[in-house]
């Protein structure tokens, strides 16, 4: 019976641990930036006045791009600053010992 020989490991670095009151702050701020651009493109959605002819397929055309450009545009600005957040958080939030 042949055995492998053990090749000696090098232990893992330590992880670095986080101030959780850091992590609560900037994830909440993120968090609370994305619920305030959410309530904002709610009130602010497009919509077709009464004036205009909703069943024109131009018209819905050119009301399917406000939608989607809309929403594209609420989700960069609701979810980059939340992004951020997560990037800054392991450079920002390092536990003082």
């Amino acid at each position: 019976m042949m055995s492998d020989p053990q090749t000696p490991q090098s232990p893992a670095p330590p992880r670095a641990r986080r101030s959780l009151g850091c992590v609560l702050i900037f994830g909440g701020a993120g968090v609370a930036w994305a619920i305030a651009t959410a309530v904002h493109g709610y009130a602010m959605w497009p919509h077709i006045p009464m004036d205009i002819s909703a069943n024109d397929p131009a018209t819905r055309a050119a009301f399917d791009a406000v939608v989607r450009g809309h929403v594209i545009w609420h989700l960069i600005i609701g979810a980059a600053p939340l992004l951020a957040a997560l990037a800054f958080i392991p450079l920002v939030c390092k536990r003082r010992s």
